[in-house]
């Protein structure tokens, strides 16, 4: 259900760089970071406590965003709570999205015309 090139796209316009530049590593960040700590997207790179490591190893972040790394910040630590409340695969964007696409909308935002139900 994941548009994983959307989300690459995304990760790069909020400011994150890899060395090696490759989409898959930017939609894994970025899918990380703002939606799951779910095995779907940790499992392949040793689960969540290993998969940044994991990750580097392969393509080496260089550039965090940091305009939105102290919301980030807060949605994995808000994420990390649940998955102590016996939530551990809680996807963020699955949550968020109907707020944040009522959020476009007021803005008028031209984005939602591109995103797929």
């Amino acid at each position: 259900e994941r548009d994983e090139p959307l989300i690459a796209q995304l990760a790069r316009e909020m400011g994150l760089q890899t060395q090696r530049r490759l989409d898959w590593t930017l939609m894994k960040l970025g899918t990380f970071w703002l939606g799951s700590f779910g095995d779907d997207v940790v499992g392949e790179l040793g689960g969540a406590t290993s998969f940044e490591q994991n990750l580097s190893r392969i393509d080496p972040l260089v550039a965090t965003g940091e305009d939105f790394f102290a919301a980030v910040r807060c949605m994995m630590m808000t994420r990390g709570v649940a998955a102590l409340m016996g939530f551990p695969c809680l996807d963020s964007a699955v949550q968020m999205r109907p707020a944040a696409e009522a959020c476009l909308r007021r803005a008028g935002d031209s984005f939602l015309g591109e995103v797929q139900p």
